[in-house]
């Protein structure tokens, strides 16, 4: 059982190493990559790094193509609480699993993204695997091939409740989730076209994402 966990939404890889076993434990890959397709960049969900190698007992789900809203005028906008919730229990996640993601970005982009999309549709129990598989490559941790099994489950996430607000000045937004948040920046088109943000903007963006995560909870 995940008993004596730290409440910050940050676990690190020696705990995980610990409980990949534990029953009420689900770990989620949610890696993704962008690909430049005519001069446009796009993101895509690396499945094929998932089938290449990925956490023991770890189960896939596309932030692309599964948790965005492909309706929705503005890129990548969180999908819709009944289409969430369907996704969720498809991979096996109750009101009382702890989730554990990771992807395979220096900072936890996709990955803090799943926590910031749990969390608003009411699952506090999430966490961020801190240094995400890379981290866990380096440490010399097993990998495998296996597909996670993802039973449906019967438990049903609550409406959203919430929107995650970040202090001025460190981020503007957690992936392109809010439209409020999106329109703070001068183009709405983010993971649409290449070249619209400068490298500082991106930096700052990123480097937010990671204080938030290091002081929550």
């Amino acid at each position: 059982m995940t008993t004596h966990l730290s409440p910050s939404p940050l676990v690190q890889t020696e705990w995980l190493a610990a409980h990949l076993d534990d029953a009420d434990l689900r770990i989620v890959d949610v890696r993704f990559r962008s690909r430049t397709r005519q001069g446009r960049g796009n993101l895509v969900d690396d499945r094929d790094g998932y089938a290449a190698g990925h956490i023991p007992g770890a189960v896939f789900v596309g932030t692309v193509t599964e948790l965005s809203d492909p309706q929705h005028p503005i890129p990548d906008m969180l999908v819709r609480p009944e289409l969430f919730a369907e996704v969720i229990g498809r991979l096996g996640i109750g009101d009382n699993t702890l989730v554990v993601a990771y992807d395979g970005m220096g900072l936890p982009l996709a990955a803090a993204r799943l926590w910031w999309a749990l969390s608003y549709y009411g699952h506090d129990r999430a966490r961020v695997l801190d240094g995400g598989l890379h981290k866990w490559q380096v440490e010399g941790r097993p990998l495998s091939l296996n597909a996670g099994r993802s039973a449906r489950t019967l438990g049903v996430l609550a409406e959203a409740r919430a929107v995650l607000v970040l202090a001025p000045g460190t981020c503007s937004f957690v992936g392109p989730l809010v439209p409020r948040a999106v329109s703070s920046l001068p183009h709405q088109e983010w993971a649409e076209r290449s070249g619209r943000l400068s490298e500082g903007q991106v930096l700052a963006w990123l480097n937010g994402i990671r204080r938030h995560l290091e002081h929550s909870g």
